[in-house]
């Protein structure tokens, strides 16, 4: 009798823990498909749905609210995707040649709307962080010329990178240029535009106008 009560109770147990693993697999599969927002104060919001992600607006529901949030304040999106995962992976760890080749590998692959906008963006990204501007400035050119009209979120991001290459490669005018064309895009981006205009300025040994434009920078309240 002991024995039968004993057997049906470790059925019950196991029973029990088969189900609670089942339970925590589901939370923990559905964490890992959530995507994330990051504000430009630095705060991070995990667990959120992006709904549309455009330059000037990113709109994503959190648990049972939809959440709306200017453009210039949104640092930084991460949508779940099993295709572009592996190179934002390799980009954190700074392996850049094995982002270029998951890179290479999903050029192939067809992929459509937001996921290929990010991808041709992150190639842009990988050669300029690996010190191929000149190939940068190709990639964030074709970038900015296919999204434009799209208002893709990362459309700042790469006309930035455009100056950051021509910085690189030693062209401080061009660099002012590209940068200039951030003022549409709101007064997060205007201010890195100023650094990066004092940059270029000091490139092109405007010595005295480059030091203005890091005073004018250091002097803003949001610096």
């Amino acid at each position: 009798m002991s024995y039968s009560y004993s057997k049906t109770q470790n059925s019950g147990s196991r029973a029990l823990v088969a189900s609670l693993v089942v339970v925590v697999s589901c939370f923990f599969l559905s964490s890992l498909k959530a995507d994330v927002v990051v504000q430009s104060n630095g705060k991070r919001i995990d667990g959120v749905t992006v709904l549309s992600a455009k330059w000037d607006q990113v709109l994503f529901k959190q648990g049972g609210n939809t959440v709306k949030l200017i453009g210039d304040k949104v640092a930084s999106i991460q949508r779940e995707s099993a295709y572009l995962q592996p190179v934002r992976s390799a980009i954190s760890s700074g392996d850049y040649p094995r982002a270029l080749s998951s890179i290479s590998k999903l050029d192939g692959r067809g992929l459509k709307g937001w996921q290929a906008a990010e991808l041709q963006y992150l190639k842009g990204k990988v050669h300029l962080v690996a010190g191929e501007a000149a190939k940068a400035d190709g990639v964030f050119k074709e970038f900015v010329a296919a999204n434009k009209e799209t208002k893709d979120y990362w459309l700042p991001h790469a006309i930035y990178g455009r100056g950051q290459a021509m910085l690189d490669l030693g062209r401080g005018n061009s660099a002012q240029t590209h940068f200039q064309g951030l003022a549409p895009y709101g007064p997060t981006w205007v201010l890195r535009a100023k650094l990066g205009e004092a940059q270029g300025l000091f490139l092109a040994k405007k010595y005295v106008e480059s030091r203005a434009k890091f005073n004018e920078v250091a002097n803003n309240r949001k610096a």
